[in-house]
């Protein structure tokens, strides 16, 4: 089975759900994640804490054996108005 995943920010997917990616990660169904958001620069965001989202990122697609994402990178700015 191939799943895709949305999420806003990094992070909803694990809180909206989590536990059910994991279910489809054990069940050995190929996980596909887009997320809508990204930090920038002029939005205030120092580089090292770009980075270590980022990092954090790559994390999450480690546990969750994510076959591909793709990032739309719309800034918060945007998406949270």
């Amino acid at each position: 089975m191939r799943v895709v995943v949305f999420s806003a920010h990094p992070d909803d997917e694990a809180f909206g759900c989590g536990g059910t990616l994991f279910k489809h990660k054990s069940s050995g169904d190929e996980i596909f994640w887009i997320i809508t958001t990204s930090v920038f620069h002029g939005q205030g965001y120092s580089e090292e804490w770009i980075e270590s989202r980022n990092e954090e990122i790559d994390s999450v697609k480690r546990m969750l054996n994510i076959k591909r994402s793709i990032s739309l990178k719309l800034s918060y700015y945007e998406v949270d108005r």
